[in-house]
């Protein structure tokens, strides 16, 4: 617990990263919540998923652009925006009378997911400045991704449970923790007080774009979220193969359990060659995705999955200590919202192709479609190794530092 207990002692972290957790903690449920409101408003499925998909795609087009609003903007202004109008819109489609056209609730969702906070970017730049040494940094991140596991397992089945209840009074609840959150968040001397050290428009149209580690990073990303997409949809296929559809719940978290308690344990230390590392740990989660295929039953699923998950969390925390390194000045913020994007399309796309493969062969192809998508993350590393060290090389971190306000005091340099 060392390397953890002296991030949560740090001046500040522990207010940012508990409203941080409270901001975050429904997105993994929204996608099947809105599902769901679509089905309690008497809609189709394939009408849900369209909803969910629109909700995913305003998410993935605008985060970029969110992401380079607050490098220039400052993060207080766009995080309470943004938290109101996702907000307004969760409640007002909780709240919609009768049976709706497609139109409206597509637009809706199109327009929750575009608002939709950048809090976890916003978090990461302010790691960068918190906590600038990279050891320490690598243990905040680590802290960071697998608490978010933890919620991100726990509190989307707390939500789904009250959604099969009401989903209306869930997609309020979730705006309200967004809401309550983001606010409590963006009123923090540290987000308050950040300013980017340089203006993302001095890298042209571009911007976090014209690194070339970026751009290997959001490949790999976009890569690492097929696999992921395309294996969360071959486990759901799985249960319902072996008539127990309700155990995709406790396979999901068998494979979300492993990945935080290694990432706990990683986290404590810090790689001497980050790059090298985290092409290892991408080499894994391939693996263990292709090994998935090989499971017979839902207990043996459980045990593989387990085995898959080991090298999640460990994995996202390396890749986002590189992003930090490999950002240009004064695009931190944007760099790392590209990076969701990538994940969320990737996410989108793997589930698609998971789909149409279990659909012609079974679960086992789709699993071997996650390993594959895994196995091009390596590539992706490999042949992007060269410009990821010597991004990280030629540059210290490419953000930030903290504008010091009568209320706010400078956060740089603070251990």
């Amino acid at each position: 617990m060392g390397p953890y207990t002296s991030i949560l002692r740090t001046p500040g972290v522990p207010r940012l990263f508990g409203s941080s957790m409270l901001a975050r903690m429904s997105n993994g449920a929204l996608g099947l919540l809105l599902i769901l409101r679509v089905r309690e408003l008497g809609g189709s499925y394939g009408l849900g998923g369209a909803v969910a998909a629109a909700y995913a795609v305003g998410l993935a087009g605008a985060a970029p652009l969110l992401g380079r609003l607050v490098d220039r903007r400052g993060q207080t202004g766009v995080l309470l925006a943004t938290a109101t109008v996702a907000a307004t819109v969760l409640t007002a489609i909780a709240l919609l009378p009768g049976r709706p056209s497609a139109a409206v609730l597509v637009v809706l969702a199109v327009l929750g997911g575009a608002a939709l906070p950048p809090v976890a970017p916003c978090l990461r730049a302010l790691w960068d400045v918190l906590i600038p040494e990279p050891a320490r940094r690598h243990a905040a991140i680590a802290l960071d991704a697998t608490s978010f596991e933890a919620a991100y397992v726990v509190v989307p089945a707390g939500l789904l449970a009250l959604g099969a209840w009401s989903a209306s009074v869930a997609l309020i609840v979730a705006g309200v923790a967004i809401l309550v959150g983001t606010a409590l968040f963006a009123s923090t001397p540290a987000s308050r007080g950040w300013r980017s050290s340089r203006r993302g428009d001095d890298h042209g149209a571009l911007g976090a774009l014209a690194s070339p580690g970026v751009r290997v990073l959001l490949v790999v990303w976009l890569l690492f979220g097929a696999g992921i997409g395309a294996t969360e949809v071959a486990i759901a296929a799985f249960a319902e193969d072996h008539g127990q559809k309700a155990l995709t719940g406790p396979l999901l978290a068998s494979w979300g359990l492993s990945s935080m308690i290694f990432g706990f344990l990683a986290g404590r230390w810090h790689p001497a060659d980050p790059v090298r590392r985290f092409a290892i740990l991408l080499a894994a989660i391939a693996a263990g995705d292709a090994l998935a295929a090989t499971a017979w039953s839902p207990a043996s699923l459980a045990v593989l999955l387990f085995l898959a998950g080991a090298a999640l969390a460990p994995g996202m925390t390396i890749g986002y200590g590189l992003l930090s390194d490999v950002a240009l000045p004064g695009t931190i913020t944007e760099a790392s919202t590209w990076l969701v994007a990538g994940l969320g399309a990737g996410l989108a796309a793997g589930s698609a192709l998971g789909g149409i493969a279990i659909d012609a062969s079974g679960p086992w192809m789709s699993f071997l479609i996650g390993g594959a998508a895994g196995a091009l993350t390596v590539g992706g590393v490999v042949l992007g190794a060269g410009r990821l060290r010597a991004a990280a090389s030629s540059r210290g971190p490419g953000v930030t530092s903290a504008v010091a306000q009568p209320d706010a005091p400078s956060v740089a340099g603070r251990s």
